[in-house]
């Protein structure tokens, strides 16, 4: 076995300190970026609402409300109502999309490089 010398060990200590330390430092001074609810019908957009006021709008059978930073569908005419079960979005790439009715929720913003590209579990 290798004998750990004092300079191994005050590096390693140093390395773990750093790994440690970076997230931390990222998520404590992270701006929080303007995010932004975007509702499109056939592909078109039809308005921006800021995910930061409070905010309800209704088209084409669908009702999408906003509040406490989140959006989602409170209310729609489509048969089996799966867009008011799918998760409330929150954060920049998620989407709310009715296939019966034509419309979509998706939420923008500039922080579409933080967090993780896949989730599993």
């Amino acid at each position: 076995m290798k004998k750990l010398y004092l300079n191994d060990i005050i590096l390693n200590i140093l390395i773990i300190i750093f790994c440690i330390s970076v997230p931390i430092c990222l998520s404590v001074f992270a701006k929080d970026d303007e995010k932004t609810a975007v509702i499109s019908h056939d592909g078109n957009e039809e308005r921006r609402i800021n995910l930061s006021e409070d905010f309800t709008y209704f088209t084409h059978g669908v009702e999408v409300t906003v509040e406490d930073g989140k959006a989602y569908v409170s209310n729609s005419s489509c048969p089996d109502r799966l867009c008011m079960k799918m998760k409330d979005a929150q954060n920049v790439g998620d989407s709310i999309i009715c296939v019966p009715n034509k419309v979509s929720v998706r939420i923008v913003g500039k922080g579409a490089e933080k967090g993780a590209d896949v989730v599993a579990g």
